[in-house]
């Protein structure tokens, strides 16, 4: 197998830059009522003007990406940011993967394909190794909401890389024995 690359969702970055676009407006154009309103209006207003400009800000950085967001080759997942530095998980490290969705009124919103690893490096907590421990050794996740594949597709393919690049190591393992 070689590297599969996965691009982002230009459908969905547009429809996050028209929303945001339209609350932007939306707030500029009833700049002048809300002058007169209580000051916790004014608080709540100026924070999602705030945030809804961000948003349009991030859902042009998406839209006009030529680079993939995520990169699967036989030996590591790298997982790319447009804001930060890109992740290189080997897969040496990784012990398996699960889905976690989140809904609102049985509607799924977004999906998050967490990677668990064989030796974490995060600081051990009580409070999430007794009541979430499937979150006791993820370190990194990948969200999907944003990328032009199905979560469930996506995890079949991670978990393809994953076996073959076991089955590999378990190999060469068995040949240096011997």
């Amino acid at each position: 197998m070689n590297e599969i690359h996965f691009y982002s969702s230009k459908i969905k970055s547009l429809i996050l830059l028209i929303l945001s676009s339209a609350f932007v407006y939306l707030f500029i154009h009833f700049y002048e009522e809300l002058i007169y309103k209580s000051l916790f209006r004014i608080i709540i207003s100026y924070l999602g003007c705030i945030l809804f400009s961000f948003g349009i800000v991030y859902s042009m950085l998406i839209l006009f990406r030529q680079k993939p967001l995520l990169t699967i080759n036989n030996n590591e997942i790298i997982i790319y940011d447009p804001l930060w530095k890109k992740i290189l998980v080997p897969f040496e490290n990784v012990a398996s993967f699960f889905l976690t969705s989140s809904s609102y009124r049985g509607i799924n919103t977004s999906h998050q394909i967490n990677i668990v690893l064989k030796n974490g490096t995060v600081k051990k907590s009580k409070i999430i190794s007794s009541i979430f421990p499937q979150f006791e050794n993820v370190e990194y996740a990948i969200q999907v909401s944003m990328l032009n594949i199905k979560a469930k597709k996506l995890m079949i393919i991670l978990n393809s890389y994953l076996n073959i690049h076991n089955s590999i190591s378990q190999h060469q393992k068995n040949k240096n024995e011997s």
